[in-house]
């Protein structure tokens, strides 16, 4: 040995201490491609509720809240185009003391629209329950007006649930939604 060498791991030694290697860094990528995989699947869901417009129950839950809210501009546009024309006739059965020819006694007479079950027929087409009761109806019109059970029929049309028939009870009333409700009395 030469005078002044040491060997390794002796004081003075030339070799640096030993340190812990640094920590690892966990990688972004990973949490970045989780993340926008995550966005992306909530983009998808919410393109496909608003393009499909919620379902028929949501279409469904709309018209009845039109009809009770007595917006006939709104249920003309959700009303099918094959049975648009045909809309005036609902404030007729909803409004019974708004036909030309109403006594007096129907002048207070609305129309209460409840929603029943909704159920879809494959992809364009459903079929809803309502219920319809008469509100502010005379003694002497009781009979006339009574509590009314329909089945209201929506398609899908240009991408969008529409109500294109309303029926009463298992026999068709009409094939328009204006068609429903008491067809007694005067007009």
């Amino acid at each position: 040995m030469v005078p002044g060498q040491q060997f390794p791991g002796q004081q003075g030694q030339c070799w640096p201490p030993f340190s812990p290697p640094p920590p690892r860094k966990r990688r972004a990528l990973p949490w970045v491609l989780a993340g926008g995989g995550v966005a992306a699947v909530g983009v998808v869901v919410l393109l496909v509720v608003l393009l499909t417009g919620g379902g028929a129950e949501s279409a469904a839950k709309d018209y009845v809240a039109m009809m009770n809210t007595r917006d006939y501009p709104g249920l003309g546009k959700a009303t099918c185009s094959e049975q648009r024309e045909n809309t005036g006739n609902l404030k007729r059965n909803l409004e019974p003391g708004s036909r030309p020819r109403a006594p007096e006694s129907y002048r207070d007479i609305r129309a209460e629209v409840r929603l029943g079950e909704v159920t879809e027929q494959g992809a364009d087409a459903a079929v809803a329950a309502l219920s319809v009761s008469y509100v502010n109806v005379p003694e002497q019109s009781k009979t006339i007006f009574r509590d009314v059970d329909l089945r209201m029929k929506l398609v899908r049309e240009d991408g969008e649930w529409r109500v294109c028939e309303l029926r009463q009870g298992g026999g068709q009333v009409g094939t328009s939604p204006g068609d429903v409700g008491p067809n007694s009395g005067p007009n």
